[in-house]
């Protein structure tokens, strides 16, 4: 079966990044229609993005800081959009996943508790390839962007190939202390 064609990955997974790098007034704004689009919104996520993420009482328990629980409430929200979310932290306490969304766990056919607090390279098997790991790390390293398309493999073993975009996160004083990366199958 064909996936989505690369246009359509590429917008998507800019969008959900855009969701992520936005202040908390313009992720109201821009989520909302967003998720429309995708035919995924519902009167209850309409009601968690005004209440805010005071609102949200996460299924994992509190979080460590105000930018965390943010963070993990818009994971929340985005739990239907047609990419795989991994929010980590930061890479200096080797980029623990902190939360992931539905799509990114049937994808990957992980639980969320297989993959809360370890390392995003558990997805990497014998054909991923070296070079998209070496620009990924490289990324890290320097705190920048980076889209590569790799093969991953499931929990199963079965190997799939993605796009996958991966985005720092600041903090409000600038510090890295989050990355997202989303990640779409795509043919071949």
């Amino acid at each position: 079966m064909p996936g989505p064609d690369l246009g359509t990955v590429v917008s998507s997974q800019s969008d959900i990044i855009e969701l992520y790098t936005a202040d908390l007034r313009g992720f109201r704004a821009a989520a909302g229609p967003l998720l429309a689009g995708w035919g995924v919104a519902t009167p209850a996520l309409r009601d968690a993005i005004a209440a805010g993420p005071a609102a949200f009482d996460p299924p994992d328990g509190p979080h460590a800081s105000a930018r965390t629980h943010e963070l993990c409430w818009r994971t929340w929200l985005l739990d239907a959009v047609p990419a795989g979310i991994t929010l980590c932290g930061p890479a200096y306490q080797d980029t623990p996943i902190i939360a992931t969304n539905r799509t990114l766990r049937r994808l990957t056919g992980y639980t969320d508790a297989q993959l809360h607090g370890r390392n995003p390279r558990l997805l990497q098997g014998p054909a991923t390839e070296a070079a998209a790991v070496t620009r990924l790390r490289e990324a890290i390293a320097i705190w920048s962007p980076v889209t590569v398309t790799l093969t991953n493999h499931r929990a199963d073993g079965t190997p799939y190939r993605s796009r996958l975009a991966l985005q720092p996160l600041a903090d409000n004083t600038g510090e890295i202390a989050h990355w997202v990366a989303v990640q779409t199958p795509v043919d071949g």
